[in-house]
């Protein structure tokens, strides 16, 4: 079973890279660019792992790990 990552970034560029190199090296990766309830996304998608840009719109990512 492949490991799920899951990207929060706003930025459509470094969030096709991630996924390309993600998905290359055998990950199944969701991506979004906001998320205005982590709990709610993290409970819809269930990753392994999320990867989070620090400064997003209206939030950052040290919010989202806190």
């Amino acid at each position: 079973m492949k490991k799920h990552i899951l990207i929060i970034e706003d930025d459509p560029n470094i969030l096709d890279i991630c996924q390309i190199l993600l998905t290359d090296g055998g990950y199944q990766v969701t991506r979004i660019d906001k998320t205005d309830d982590i709990i709610k996304t993290l409970t819809q998608f269930k990753p392994d792992l999320v990867i989070t840009d620090y400064l997003l719109w209206g939030t950052n990512g040290g919010k989202i790990c806190q």
